[in-house]
């Protein structure tokens, strides 16, 4: 009788601890599948300032995201249009510009939202999706919102007589699961019979709606679209390259580091997007020279990933300001990241970075760029600088910004567009109707 008691003081404790266990990671599995279907939030549009007289009303839908501030701030820049930034979530109000007219928070999955939000607008620069090389994304997911999302935008537009849409892909829609170099790849180069996952496949398939919609004519009647595919970029605020190397993060390149990939500066990107909405108007009569196409946004040559991060600097430190990365084997770079998902898909648990995983390893082993001769002809676009300028630039800004904003350090999502780059005139010398 004695020993039962005993086993019933070690057990019964043990048994309530597991059960107390179980409860949580119950909770927590739960929470994550609510965050996986990104419930749909409430509808609020907050106004600035009313309209301008004769203003082109410009809506970028994904306007809070990374490349979305950045087309945000150069077309305040430009002036001649009104900006109207449209949501899932919206930047804090410390952090909102006042020069923009207002913030929608909406989903673009619902059509009510979008119809709401694109109401008296005459250009939409569509950049809002999800990214895949994330483990709390699942494919629906992306569905969902890059093809089912993009549909609803290109109704609305119909609908509505709206002028003109700009729809943001990748350039890796072209490559597929067993292309291991795509090099100077240009926008004629067919889609892959096999994606590289299901992101892709969703810009695939965005793509086809977006440039089926076209139908402008040569007076300027019809829906003018495009699409542009962006490299790989980069800049404050990216949460990714940018931002892990001027902060000293996750210091290390995997395996030896020489393949060699498209990275290209986030203004260039968003400076190509506004390049594309100037050559949607009809000239002389004649259909716009953008209308129906796809444009590469790339800075047009690769750099070797140790390159990008400074393992090839002289001395002790890189050009990043922190001490030079260090090489980690892809295997065990492959293992961690396995760790990771089954970690998360089990139990809710994020262990490293949520965008570390296998397919994102992989992906580092590739050697990828894409040709930009066709941006550059028909739209005058151009990278803007060699990457290394772009970097010394960041370096300075984001050195400038912890000593005047320590705050801005720690959360890392500001965005802190270059005064340098938007001064140097690539911006300035293109105002006019958007």
């Amino acid at each position: 009788m004695l020993e039962m008691e005993q086993l019933s003081a070690v057990y019964v404790p043990a048994l309530s601890l597991l059960l107390v266990v179980l409860v949580v990671l119950l909770y927590v599995r739960r929470k994550r599948s609510l965050q996986n279907e990104m419930p749909c939030p409430i509808y609020q549009r907050i106004v600035q300032h009313q309209p301008t007289e004769n203003a082109t009303q410009v809506l970028i839908a994904g306007g809070a995201g990374f490349l979305g501030r950045h087309i945000v701030k150069q077309l305040i820049e430009r002036k001649g249009c009104d900006v109207h930034v449209f949501d899932i979530e919206l930047p804090l109000e410390d952090l909102r510009d006042p020069l923009v007219a207002s913030y929608i928070k909406g989903d673009i999955r619902q059509m009510s939202h979008v119809q709401e939000a694109l109401t008296g607008i005459d250009t939409v620069f569509h950049t809002a999706g999800v990214f895949s090389h994330n483990v709390n994304v699942t494919d629906k997911l992306m569905w969902d919102v890059n093809v089912t999302g993009t549909e609803t935008i290109v109704k609305v537009c119909q609908e509505k007589s709206i002028r003109k849409l700009i729809f943001t892909s990748t350039c890796i829609v072209t490559m597929g699961k067993d292309d291991a170099i795509a090099e100077g790849w240009d926008e004629k180069h067919p889609y892959p019979r096999e994606p590289v996952n299901g992101y892709v496949k969703s810009k695939i398939a965005a793509e086809a709606i977006v440039l089926a919609a076209n139908s402008v004519t040569p007076s300027g009647e019809g829906l003018a679209t495009c699409v542009m595919r962006p490299g790989g970029m980069f800049g404050i605020g990216d949460n990714m390259l940018a931002d892990m190397a001027l902060q000293g993060r996750d210091n290390y390149y995997i395996g030896d580091g020489t393949a060699r990939f498209d990275l290209v500066h986030v203004n260039a990107v968003a400076y190509g997007h506004i390049c594309a909405a100037n050559h949607l108007s009809p000239v002389n009569d004649k259909i716009p020279i953008a209308a129906g196409k796809v444009y590469n946004l790339t800075a047009g040559k690769p750099v070797m990933y140790k390159e990008f991060f400074g393992g090839l600097c002289d001395g002790p430190k890189s050009f990043w300001g922190h001490a030079k990365p260090k090489s980690i084997p892809v295997w065990l770079a492959s293992a961690l990241a396995t760790i990771n998902e089954v970690t998360y898909r089990s139990l809710g648990i994020i262990l490293f970075a949520k965008s570390f995983t296998r397919l994102s390893v992989e992906m580092t082993q590739r050697s990828y760029w894409f040709n930009n001769e066709r941006a550059m002809q028909d739209l005058g676009y151009t990278p803007l600088l060699k990457w290394r300028d772009h970097i010394d630039l960041l370096v300075q800004d984001y050195s400038f910004s912890c000593s005047t904003a320590p705050r801005l350090r720690r959360r890392s999502v500001p965005c802190l567009s270059s005064p340098h780059i938007s001064s140097r005139g690539s911006i300035a010398d293109h105002r006019g109707a958007t």
